[in-house]
């Protein structure tokens, strides 16, 4: 939690000020990670050899959204859940990075920590670090 007293009076705010900062040694690790999910769901093509994403899909069906109107469909659990599973990386770092890219709302990041929670994997880890 936030010491108030240390708080800049300046700066509003956030839900997102809750969240850990991510180690700087994991930085490239997600980066690379979060890539790979946009490949892995056909957002961008040609970082990744095209049979490490085959070989993803085959591996991890259940984290491909059906298309809409023949457009990826990017689901922020999907990718939460993706990225951990190909980096190694805790949920809670995965989460981070993915919100900031995505530039979740509050909101949103509350609703993404309860469905990844609901799915049991996090064994309330992720609301460990938000309060």
């Amino acid at each position: 939690m936030i010491n108030n007293e240390n708080y800049s009076k300046t700066k509003a705010f956030t839900f997102t000020d809750n969240l850990p900062q991510i180690p700087e040694d994991l930085e490239f690790i997600l980066e690379k990670a979060y890539s790979r999910y946009e490949h892995f769901i056909d957002m961008t093509i040609g970082e990744f050899e095209r049979t490490i994403i085959e070989e993803d899909r085959q591996k991890y069906p259940h984290l491909l959204l059906p298309e809409e109107n023949g457009l990826p469909v990017f689901g922020g659990r999907e990718c939460v859940e993706y990225m951990s599973i190909v980096s190694g990386v805790p949920e809670i770092y995965c989460l981070v990075l993915m919100c900031r890219k995505e530039n979740y709302s509050s909101a949103a990041i509350r609703h993404l920590i309860k469905e990844i929670e609901e799915r049991g994997k996090t064994k309330r880890l992720l609301s460990a670090h938000v309060r």
